[in-house]
């Protein structure tokens, strides 16, 4: 079974996900991605210390109920470089380029070479995260690790 929540497709098992993070957090869960040992939650503007809880509590108590999961919560902007920034998360970003090209977004988000590992998180996954946000959210097309 699945459905749709702002016309995303959402699985029951994802509709569980959600449910069991926004009861434990007290928080709205705007978006979702998760991929292998990942799981991303977007949550709205200033309710990241909320989901996160003292001391990361809360995440190491969804990702016990979630199997050993890693969890993640990114704050939610419509500021597309506010975005990115929260997303990229460890790592610290010094900026972010947005160049439209024949109505097409590419953003180039620079972070120095000692923090590209937690840009791009283990497998790669974190930043596969990062992109689909970026393109489901902001229609980016590209997303480039500088």
């Amino acid at each position: 079974m699945s459905s749709s929540r702002g016309g995303l497709k959402i699985t029951e098992k994802e509709w569980r996900y959600i449910a069991i993070f926004e009861q434990l957090t007290n928080t709205d869960v705007i978006d979702y991605v998760e991929l292998d040992d990942l799981v991303v939650f977007v949550v709205r503007k200033g309710e990241v210390g909320k989901a996160v809880g003292k001391g990361g509590r809360k995440l190491s108590d969804l990702s016990h109920l979630f199997g050993g999961k890693r969890i993640k919560v990114v704050e939610h902007s419509e500021d597309l470089r506010e975005f990115l920034i929260s997303a990229m998360l460890p790592a610290n970003v010094k900026d972010v380029e947005i160049v439209e090209r024949d109505g097409k977004v590419t953003a180039i988000v620079h972070v120095s070479e000692e923090e590209k590992g937690k840009a791009i998180g283990k497998g790669g996954r974190n930043l596969k995260a990062v992109k689909e946000l970026a393109r489901r959210h902001f229609g980016v097309e590209r997303l480039v690790l500088a």
